[in-house]
C-alpha cells in the first residue's frame, strides 16, 4: 500500500492528465457517443441522410451536425482504415481495394497504417469502441512522451505537466483528432528527442532501441508529410546535440540507427513512393496551389486567439484556406511563457532555447507566402514542394510548447529568487501591447478585412484577453503578499496556471470536436442491402458515398 501512496505521490500530474483527458471526453465514457462527425454522416449522405430516426433527440443530432470540416473521416480515412481491419480479420493481407475506381492499393496507401502496432485495438474491440480508443491514445500517446522528454531536461514536474497538456491538446491533435493518422504520426517525436537526449548522457542501448522505434512508429502510423516533419527534426536535434556537447561520435553511433529505422519502415516505404510515382500529386503542386495553401503572418494570430477568425462549428470562418489548415494554437496560457522564454535570452544558455527559437522562425517562414517558402515550392522537391505549406506549423507548436515548458520554469525560478523586475519588465510590455491591440479594435483601425468581420474578432479576442492579463496579475499578487501570507506562493501560482490553461484547452478541444450517437457510426441500411444483393460483381454509379462502399464490399466507379 505504501508503495502504490508513493507511486501516486510521484506520478500526481500524469494522473491529473487522465483526470483531464476524461472530463474532456466524458460523453464517450457513458457509451452514449462516439468521437468524430457522424452527425454530419447522417445529415449530409446518402443513405444515411433518408433515415428516419425512433427519438426525437436522434432526429434532432442528425439535423444538427457540428462540425462539417471533418467531413474526410467519413470518406477517405476511416472507410480505408475498417476495410483493411476486415481484411485482416479474415487472415488476408491487405494488398488491394476491388471495391473504388477500377481496384485501388491499400498496403501502399500510406493512410491506411497497415503496419502501425496499435491497430491491435481495432482485433480486440469492436469497430466504435476501437476508433474511441484509437482517437484518445493520440492524446496520451503525444502527453507521455513530452512529459518524458522535458524531464530528461531536468525540469520540475509543473513545467513537463504543462509542456505536456500544452502539447497534446494543441490545435494539430483536436483539429485533425478524428483523422487519427496526423496525431499518431506527431506525438512520436518527442520521445525520438527524449532517446536523442539520454543517448548523448548514458549511452544505453535502450535509447537506441526507443530512437530507432519512435521514427519507425510514426511513419507507419500513416501520414507522409508529418512523418517528414518527425524525420527532419530528429535529424536536425541529433546533430545539434552532436555539436552542443561536441561528442560527434556518439551522435554518428545514433545516426546509424536512424538509418536503421529507414530499413524498417522500406516494407511500406517502397510501395508508397511506387504509388506516390503513379499519382498526379505532384502535377496538381502548381502555383494557385502553393498559394492556397500557404498561410499569412496575420494567421499567426491563431496562437493566441484560436478563433479570431472564427470557427466552423460556429459557422463563422474567414480566415485563409480552412481553420483546421490554419490552426495553431497551444494554449493561449502557454503562449505567454512560450514570450517570456523568447524574451529571456540569459537562460538561454542554461538550455536547448536556441535551437527551438530557430525552428519557430523556420516553422513561420515554411508555412506562410514569402520568398523563402516560395523557393521550396519552386526547388520541386518530391513530397515537399507539393505539401501543405500550412501544415509545417505544427513544427511552431512544438518547438513553442518546449519553450513554453522552459519559460515556466525559468518564471517559477524567478518568482521563487524574487527576481521581480524582470517579470514586470516582461509584464509591462505584454499589457502594452494588449492595450494598444484593443484599442486598435475599438477605435476600428484594422485592414479592411478585418473591420468587416470586427465582430467575431471582439468576441472572440476577450477570454484570451482575459487570460494574459490573469497571468499578468499573478506575480504582483506574490509582491503584494510577499512574507505576509505565506500560502501566496511560487506553488500556488503554479496550480492556478495550471488550472488557467487546463480550462481555456478543455473549452477549445470540446467547442472543436465533434460528439456523435453511437447509432450514426456507419447504420445499417436496407438499400445497403439491397444494393448489395443487385449489384453482384458489377460498378454502381453514385449512391453510397466514396469509399464508404467498401465497408458493405459493394463496387463503385468512385474512389
Amino acid at each position: 500500500m505504501k508503495k502504490v501512496l508513493n507511486y501516486l505521490a510521484n506520478n500526481v500530474w500524469l494522473i491529473c492528465f487522465l483526470i483531464f483527458l476524461s472530463i474532456v471526453f466524458f460523453k464517450i465514457i457513458i457509451r452514449e457517443y462516439t468521437i468524430g462527425p457522424f452527425d454530419f454522416l447522417v445529415n449530409f449522405y446518402h443513405p444515411y441522410k433518408e433515415i428516419r430516426w425512433q427519438s426525437s433527440d436522434l432526429t434532432i443530432a442528425s439535423m444538427h451536425p457540428k462540425n462539417y470540416l471533418m467531413s474526410d473521416v467519413l470518406t477517405v480515412t476511416l472507410p480505408i482504415k475498417l476495410f483493411a481491419i476486415d481484411l485482416i480479420k479474415k487472415y488476408q493481407l491487405p494488398l488491394w481495394n476491388p471495391h473504388i475506381l477500377n481496384g485501388s492499393p491499400i498496403l501502399a496507401n500510406i493512410q491506411s497504417s497497415i503496419f502501425y502496432p496499435l491497430n491491435i485495438i481495432y482485433l480486440i474491440f469492436e469497430p466504435i469502441t476501437a476508433y474511441n480508443i484509437y482517437v484518445l491514445s493520440q492524446f496520451v500517446l503525444a502527453f507521455v512522451f513530452m512529459f518524458f522528454y522535458l524531464r530528461s531536461l531536468k525540469l520540475n514536474k509543473i513545467a513537463t505537466y504543462f509542456g505536456g497538456l500544452s502539447f497534446s491538446f494543441s490545435a494539430f491533435f483536436v483539429v485533425w483528432s478524428g483523422w487519427a493518422t496526423l496525431g499518431h504520426a506527431l506525438a512520436w517525436l518527442p520521445i525520438s528527442f527524449y532517446a536523442i537526449e539520454n543517448f548523448f548522457s548514458r549511452q544505453k542501448s535502450i535509447d537506441k532501441i526507443i530512437f530507432t522505434i519512435s521514427l519507425s512508429l510514426s511513419f507507419f502510423a500513416g501520414h507522409t508529410q508529418t512523418t517528414l516533419i518527425v524525420y527532419f527534426l530528429s535529424i536536425s536535434y541529433l546533430l545539434f546535440k552532436s555539436w552542443q556537447t561536441k561528442k560527434y561520435y556518439i551522435g554518428f553511433n545514433l545516426f546509424i540507427f536512424y538509418l536503421i529505422s529507414l530499413l524498417i519502415i522500406a516494407v511500406q516505404l517502397i510501395p508508397s513512393i511506387e504509388m506516390y510515382r503513379q499519382s498526379i500529386r505532384e502535377t496538381l503542386a502548381t502555383e494557385s496551389f502553393y498559394k492556397d495553401q500557404t498561410l499569412l503572418f496575420s494567421s499567426y494570430f491563431m496562437s493566441i486567439f484560436p478563433d479570431f477568425f472564427g470557427n466552423p462549428v460556429t459557422r463563422n470562418w474567414w480566415g485563409k484556406i480552412n481553420y483546421a489548415e490554419s490552426a495553431i494554437y497551444f494554449g493561449t496560457t502557454a503562449f505567454y511563457f512560450f514570450i517570456y522564454q523568447v524574451f529571456s535570452p540569459k537562460n538561454w544558455k542554461k538550455n536547448i532555447s536556441q535551437f527551438f527559437i530557430f525552428f519557430v522562425i523556420v516553422s513561420i517562414l515554411i508555412s506562410t507566402q514569402n520568398l523563402f517558402s516560395k523557393l521550396i515550392f519552386n526547388l520541386k522537391i518530391p513530397l515537399i514542394s507539393s505539401s501543405t505549406f500550412s501544415r509545417y506549423s505544427s513544427i511552431f507548436i512544438f518547438a513553442g510548447s518546449i519553450l513554453a515548458s522552459l519559460g515556466l520554469s525559468n518564471f517559477i525560478e524567478d518568482l521563487r529568487n524574487k527576481n521581480y523586475k524582470k517579470i514586470f519588465i516582461i509584464n509591462f510590455f505584454l499589457t502594452l501591447v494588449i492595450l494598444i491591440y484593443w484599442v486598435l479594435i475599438l477605435l476600428k483601425k484594422l485592414p479592411p478585412e478585418f473591420i468587416t468581420n470586427l465582430t467575431i474578432i471582439k468576441r472572440n479576442s476577450l477570454i484570451p484577453s482575459f487570460f494574459l492579463l490573469v497571468i499578468i496579475f499573478l506575480p504582483l499578487l506574490k509582491y503584494s503578499f510577499d512574507n505576509r501570507l505565506k500560502f501566496v506562493n511560487e506553488k500556488l501560482i503554479s496550480i492556478i496556471i495550471l488550472l488557467l490553461l487546463s480550462v481555456e484547452l478543455w473549452r477549445f478541444s470540446y467547442k472543436y470536436i465533434p460528439f456523435s450517437p453511437t447509432q450514426f457510426f456507419f447504420h445499417k441500411h436496407q438499400l445497403i442491402e439491397n444494393l448489395k444483393r443487385y449489384a453482384f460483381n458489377e460498378r454502381y454509379d453514385d449512391y453510397v458515398s466514396t469509399n464508404i462502399n467498401s465497408l458493405y464490399g459493394i463496387n463503385s466507379i468512385f474512389g
